[in-house]
């Protein structure tokens, strides 16, 4: 059975996530904002006050082939594996200096693949 996802769901957890997990505490969020298909996160990279900023793509019901990949227990687990980690890995490989980037109002937009 699909269930719906609220995007304001995720994007409360995506701040929750970013708050909660040890990783998380090299950047400061600046800003979450979701809509139906996807969310943009912008933060400040705390080791060089780099302002970066990501889009990832986000499900809008369980039965989304972005939740179904992952098939989490609960949406706090999608968003670990879907958005946190993803941005993590990023810059924890030196993707972050490898990566096709935009620059765009002052933040570096990473170019991840999903």
């Amino acid at each position: 059975m699909k269930s719906s996802i609220s995007s304001s769901d995720l994007k409360n957890s995506i701040e929750d996530t970013f708050k909660r997990m040890p990783s998380g505490k090299r950047f400061k969020v600046k800003s979450v904002t979701t809509d139906n298909h996807s969310a943009t996160i912008v933060f400040v990279l705390l080791s060089d006050s780099e302002v970066y900023g990501a889009k990832l793509r986000i499900p809008s019901t369980t039965a989304d082939p972005l939740w179904q990949r992952i098939s989490p227990s609960s949406i706090d687990e999608w968003v670990e594996y879907g958005i946190f980690w993803p941005i993590i890995e990023e810059l924890d490989t030196g993707g972050v200096d490898r990566s096709a980037q935009s620059l765009d109002d002052g933040v570096r937009w990473l170019n991840l693949h999903e």
